[in-house]
């Protein structure tokens, strides 16, 4: 029997976990290569009170982060089971907290991976992608394959999560992450 060249991928799935049920999920999508397409780091903002300093004023989007934020924005407009209740659009990637809540719809053969969650997920991706290549007459890969996600299983989850959001950015920027 011939043996398989690539190497198995990571379960990226909560085994038995049902991800058409409500609930709330952090998500990450990665820039492909993990290139800085979405903005820079404020250079500037180093020498501003540590709290006056925000995540809105640590990152510095550019025209491809100003695409993805319209489209992030746009998430409960199009999936009106879908909240976003925080996020953030760091240079080479970004983080969503969504909340779902709604009537679970999905088909008998409906795969899970065809859940709302990946629907989401697939919607935002294709979409700032398609922006982004007529943006910059271009068909550059934008993402890297998949994203990953986490449900949210407790208020301490939840918290960590929202604080993730709110203070990596400052924390990339302290280590010396800014170029």
């Amino acid at each position: 029997m011939p043996e398989n060249k690539y190497p198995k991928r990571k379960a990226l799935r909560l085994p038995d976990y049902d991800y058409s049920q409500n609930g709330c999920y952090f998500i990450t999508i990665s820039a492909d290569r993990k290139s800085w397409l979405f903005g820079r780091y404020n250079v500037g903002a180093i020498h501003e009170s540590p709290v006056r300093l925000t995540k809105d004023k640590c990152i510095i989007l550019n025209e491809n982060g100003k695409i993805c934020e319209r489209y992030i924005k746009n998430i409960s407009h199009r999936f009106p089971d879908v909240e976003v209740i925080n996020y953030i659009i760091m240079p080479n990637h970004i983080h969503l907290l969504l909340m779902f809540d709604g009537e679970p719809i999905r088909a008998i053969r409906e795969s899970p991976l065809r859940s709302l969650l990946s629907r989401v997920t697939g919607w935002l991706k294709m979409n700032i992608s398609k922006e982004i290549h007529l943006a910059n007459k271009s068909d550059g890969k934008v993402w890297q394959r998949g994203y990953y996600d986490r449900v949210i299983r407790n208020q301490r989850e939840f918290e960590n999560c929202w604080n993730y959001i709110e203070y990596n950015a400052l924390k990339e920027y302290a280590k010396g992450e800014a170029r």
